[in-house]
């Protein structure tokens, strides 16, 4: 998965039925290191703020974002198009930064 900041959505999934756009992340500063060394926070997605989640994902620094199942087509290639590497549950090192996460 490599370094940098990597985001999750809070219940593993970019979008879910009847709700939406997933607007909360868990943001791991340092994505590669050992899970009992993750230095993690909570951070909401503000859509009136900013409108778009790959804007908000670039303005947050983000590098990897990790997802239980690869995106809409068209999201992913919005995000991949920014920079952002997006890494599904199938990776190792995802799931198992998923699982340490409780997603």
């Amino acid at each position: 998965m490599g370094s940098g900041k990597v985001a999750v959505p809070y219940y593993g999934s970019l979008y879910r039925a009847k709700v939406g756009y997933e607007r909360i992340y868990f943001i791991i500063e340092n994505g590669h290191a050992k899970d009992k060394d993750l230095d993690v926070s909570l951070c909401v997605w503000d859509n009136k703020a900013e409108p778009t989640l790959t804007g908000w994902l670039e303005h947050n620094g983000i590098v990897n974002l990790v997802c239980r199942e690869d995106p809409e087509k068209n999201i992913k290639d919005a995000i991949v198009g920014s920079g952002i590497n997006v890494i599904n549950g199938s990776d190792n090192h995802a799931s198992r930064l998923m699982n340490s996460l409780l997603v």
